[in-house]
């Protein structure tokens, strides 16, 4: 048995020395139990850094972000223990007001959205709202959110929009509110008092503040958001550290706790189940929504989580019924607004600080440090990918999962970090790291490194992820042209000849082929500049909230009109080539050279916006 002394000095000195961050982090809330028995519930520095509140363990509320996906897995099994859901149906099936996308033959069931495999829009806009009382969506705004950006049923992507939508539709299934349904099917059976879905007023009143940190990488206040309806799935838990000792007791024992079972107890090994959603023996794995934790060897399973103001880790060890719940009062954010200068600075203020890493490291030393010894050999996993990879099929352009969704800016985030895999012999290099050579099966080692790739196919794809990694943490072969080169190098190209363009046209004011030339090349790349600006900075508050805008109508138009500027611009090139290319002075030659780059200029605009989808679509995605 763990002692509570021992657990008690561990988490002390973690806080001190790595889970406060040097002052970044204001707050905590830690518990542990151990089967049914709580062994700490202990709060740590203060819940405002304006009011210096001391954190009151037992009172203290806490959001804890992505962990709620654990409440939203059990109810929905719980229906399925009823009947009233199942697991390989259509979606479609259970939804009244909205639909899901998708093909006749490949259907969102589910079980997809239970695995991260139903393949929606991974995008942030719209999930939350600064206000308790404006969290209600409207139909048609919640069925624009409700896009695929990849066939259902193939690989495995993290779906926060996903698991909305299975919450919203067991609220329905149920006949009230997911939020409703969770109350029946998990928090009253648990005896969970103080947990909620949102944030009620009675709740409020005991939650800790938001913070995070500003771009220097100081703490700071930050604005408290709501989770609308239709994601609340995803993430809206409003609890305390007593509530969720109760919780973890309950997943360690079954899914019951004090003589009630939330489900069946088929039902609660096939939840936990990570073999289910493994796609090779070297990854990690997932149940329904619960997920395997690299733990220092030992056998390890539960969620992390982040909201605004906290970062939240679930880990439960069922080899010694130990559960550890730790929530940080502090997290980088969750975007509010889905476009390019948000993610920017996100992406910025997220490399100062990582809350979660340091979670990781203090739960892996508390296995070491208070927990049996894991065991000597591994146990065997099933792999359903065992069969051997021509290595020629594996060379290519793999691209993250995560960014699925069909804006611009969803496609051009999937381009900015791919991987590329070269063969080299009998070996392959991941972005010139490497050599990796095949020890079995899909997976590739170098000699004294620690580093893993591990190679899939389906029927449809070859897929990629490192070994250790979760399961929807993956990448996917793309064609060769989809590289960060060869997407962002001919967009700066058309840009960058808007002004020379200008300026070749009033020079060569008195040749109409140039006047034409110069002044379509500049109203092309002007076009270009200002429409894609507006397409990654604003399209998604000009679409989601009430349908397009006048202002997504007019920039994309104005796109098209550009497109047609640059097609011009390609045929005066070649009816007036006579004219324009000559190379009888070294004047002639560089005012030939810098036709060329009109054209290449053009070309680039006339290929990119159809491929884009921007031409002839006036308003969609």
């Amino acid at each position: 048995m763990l002692d509570s002394a021992s657990v008690e000095r561990f988490f002390d000195r973690a806080w001190a020395e790595t889970l406060s961050d040097g002052g970044t982090v204001p707050g905590a809330v830690i518990t542990v139990v151990q089967n049914r028995t709580v062994v700490l519930i202990k709060g740590y520095g203060v819940t405002d850094i304006a009011t210096a509140t001391p954190v009151d363990a037992a009172r203290t509320r806490v959001r804890i972000g992505s962990v709620s996906k654990l409440f939203t897995a059990l109810t929905a099994l719980a229906l399925i223990d009823e009947g009233r859901l199942h697991l390989d149906r259509d979606v479609n099936h259970y939804l009244r007001d909205v639909r899901a996308p998708h093909s006749s033959d490949d259907p969102v069931t589910v079980r997809a959205l239970l695995s991260h495999r139903a393949g929606f829009d991974t995008g942030l806009w719209g999930y939350t709202s600064r206000s308790s009382t404006d969290v209600a969506m409207l139909r048609d705004a919640y069925q624009r959110r409700l896009l695929l950006g990849r066939a259902p049923n193939r690989a495995y992507g993290y779906d926060n929009l996903g698991v909305g939508l299975l919450g919203y539709l067991a609220g329905q299934v149920h006949g009230t509110s997911f939020a409703r349904a969770v109350e029946a099917k998990v928090i009253r059976p648990l005896g969970l008092e103080k947990t909620t879905i949102g944030v009620p007023d009675w709740q409020a009143e005991h939650l800790a503040a938001c913070h995070s940190w500003d771009a220097s990488g100081q703490p700071a206040k930050c604005m408290a958001k709501f989770v609308r309806e239709g994601y609340q799935a995803a993430g809206d838990v409003t609890t305390t550290g007593p509530d969720m000792a109760r919780f973890m007791s309950a997943l360690l024992n079954g899914g019951c706790l004090d003589g009630t079972c939330v489900l069946r107890p088929e039902t609660f090994r096939q939840f936990t189940d990570l073999d289910m959603n493994r796609p090779h023996p070297d990854v990690l794995g997932m149940g329904f929504l619960i997920y395997e934790k690299d733990m220092a060897g030992r056998d390890a399973l539960g969620h992390d989580g982040g909201q605004d103001g906290f970062s939240t880790s679930l880990t439960l060890f069922p080899e010694s019924r130990v559960g550890v719940f730790v929530t940080l009062f502090s997290f980088v954010g969750i975007p509010e607004d889905w476009k390019l200068s948000t993610i920017i600075d996100f992406v910025r203020r997220g490399r100062l600080h990582d809350p979660y890493g340091n979670t990781l490291r203090v739960q892996q030393r508390f296995a070491d440090a208070l927990l049996p010894a894991p065991a000597a050999t591994a146990p065997a996993r099933p792999s359903r990918q065992a069969a051997d990879l021509e290595l020629s099929s594996l060379a290519g352009n793999y691209v993250t999962t995560e960014f699925g969704g069909p804006m611009l800016l969803d496609q051009l985030l999937s381009v900015t970090t791919p991987l590329a895999v070269s063969v080299h012999g009998d070996a392959i290099r991941v972005n010139d790291a490497g050599p990796f050579r095949r020890t079995g099966g899909g997976l590739f080692e170098k000699d004294g490194d620690d580093a893993k790739w591990v190679f899939t196919r389906t029927e449809h794809e070859v897929l990629l992820q490192r070994a250790g990694a979760l399961p929807f943490a993956m990448y996917v072969k793309r064609p060769w042209y989809w590289s960060a080169e060869l997407t962002f190098l001919p967009l700066v190209v058309p840009a960058l000849l808007a002004v020379p363009g200008a300026i070749f046209a009033f020079s060569r004011w008195r040749s109409a082929a140039r006047r034409r030339l110069g002044l379509l090349v500049a109203f092309a790349g002007a076009a270009l500049v200002f429409g894609i600006y507006m397409e990654l900075e604003h399209f998604a508050d000009n679409y989601y909230p009430n349908g397009p805008t006048v202002a997504l109508i007019a920039w994309r138009l104005l796109l098209n009109v550009g497109w047609l500027a640059a097609l011009s611009a390609l045929f005066v090139i070649w009816s007036g080539r006579s004219d324009l290319v000559s190379f009888r002075s070294i004047g002639a030659s560089a005012a030939s050279l810098l036709v060329a780059l009109f054209a290449v200029g053009a070309l680039t605009l006339t290929v990119l916006l159809p491929y884009w989808r921007l031409i002839g679509n006036l308003w969609n995605p």
